[in-house]
């Protein structure tokens, strides 16, 4: 092994004007070594980060409905106001439908180095769905 710095070295180095041993962060940066394993570790992780958001939007986007029906939603305005058999029937159905599409939501999912998880995602959004539900079937 090579000895790049050693603090007997210390009286040499003062002599030529040096305070300090070689920069070792220096070195390491500048080496064609470290700089294509960054590149490389760049790219991979932006290739990855791409397949993830382009499932995400796949799989997770057509829910954006029922996190705006969240925003919207308010049950006693709801029970105020009078509403007719099919349009209840065709509200029911509508969350009937989300809580079974919510159901087929991937639990998670390895995209390269990257994990996307649906778990919380999924629960949040059925439970949304649910609430709904039962207070729409009252």
């Amino acid at each position: 092994p090579r000895v790049i710095y050693h603090s007997s070295f210390q009286q040499h180095l003062q002599e030529k004007g040096m305070e300090y041993g070689p920069n070792i962060k220096d070195i390491i940066e500048k080496s064609r070594f470290f700089r294509s394993t960054s590149e490389m570790i760049k790219n991979k992780i932006s290739s990855d980060m791409e397949l993830c958001q382009k499932f995400a939007k796949e799989k997770f986007e057509k829910f954006r409905e029922v996190e705006n029906f969240k925003k919207i939603w308010n049950y006693v305005e709801y029970k105020k106001e009078e509403h007719k058999k099919n349009e209840i029937k065709k509200k029911l159905d509508m969350l009937k439908g989300w809580k079974n599409e919510l159901r087929k939501i991937p639990p998670h999912e390895s995209h390269g180095i990257i994990f996307a998880s649906g778990h919380k995602l999924s629960n949040g959004l059925r439970d949304i769905a649910s609430q709904a539900y039962d207070n729409v079937r009252e």
